[in-house]
């Protein structure tokens, strides 16, 4: 390839790299060897199919029997403060009670001590809503009622590796375009994909289509790549893909 080509590839490249496509935006490096090489994302705003309310109850006493029946007994009230909202049992799941010595740390001069103070239970109560307008006064009516001492909301979508698989072709699209654009400008014909390349960041990115959101009108804050609305009401999913075309 002459020189002359060359440096319009490069030219080329420096003017993609600082474009923007509606939906989706891609940077092209210039052909090497024989090869075509550009580099095409998109990304999408998903609404969330359910959420899932995190509750951690936890309970403590002198004894180690007293802190589990005590925790026993706030799991059974918050199941049926979650029936009374509308919650269905099967919508309801727990881990297992976890007991550990309570206490405290005290100075006392340069001597420090570990004063014993009993046992703390705690259980993580999962409740799943479908329905996402019920998000917001569940999780006011947990934390006003001092039902738990923290809650965690995580929205997710049904069929992720779907909508994943949706946005990846769209990434794949805009790489083929701008491969297209380079070789109509260069010379050379596009010819077969050599290389197709998702860099691991993407991939957790993409799969990350839920976030936590605390306090009390959580309404979502949903983090997919670090790419997400404030308001929670859509999860964004972004690919990024390396390919590489064969130039005949």
């Amino acid at each position: 390839m002459t020189p002359r080509r060359l440096g319009l590839l490069a030219a080329v490249a420096a003017f993609l790299a600082g474009g923007s496509v509606a939906g989706a935006e891609g940077t092209v490096a210039p052909p090497s060897g024989g090869v075509i090489e550009v580099v095409g994302s998109a990304s999408a705003l998903v609404p969330p199919d359910y959420a899932i309310v995190e509750v951690s109850l936890i309970s403590t006493a002198m004894t180690d029997p007293q802190a589990r029946a005590a925790n026993a007994a706030a799991v059974d009230d918050f199941r049926a403060f979650a029936r009374k909202a509308g919650v269905s049992e099967a919508q309801i799941s727990s881990s297992t009670m976890l007991v550990h010595p309570n206490g405290r740390i005290v100075h006392e001069g340069k001597d420090i001590r570990w004063e014993a103070g009993g046992y703390k239970a705690s259980t993580s109560i999962f409740v799943r809503l479908d329905e996402l307008a019920q998000v917001p006064p569940f999780n006011v009516e947990t934390v006003k009622g001092g039902i738990a001492q923290s809650v965690i909301t995580t929205f997710g979508l049904e069929d992720q590796d779907a909508v994943f698989e949706k946005v990846q072709a769209a990434a794949f699209a805009d790489a083929r375009r701008k491969a297209e654009q380079l070789a109509v400008l260069s010379g050379p014909k596009l010819g077969r994909v050599v290389r197709v390349s998702l860099p691991a960041r993407d991939l957790g990115g993409a799969n990350a289509v839920r976030g936590p959101a605390r306090g009390a009108d959580a309404v979502g804050d949903g983090n997919a790549a670090t790419n997400h609305n404030r308001d929670g009401k859509r999860i964004s999913v972004a690919v990024t893909l390396d390919v590489a075309w064969s130039a005949e």
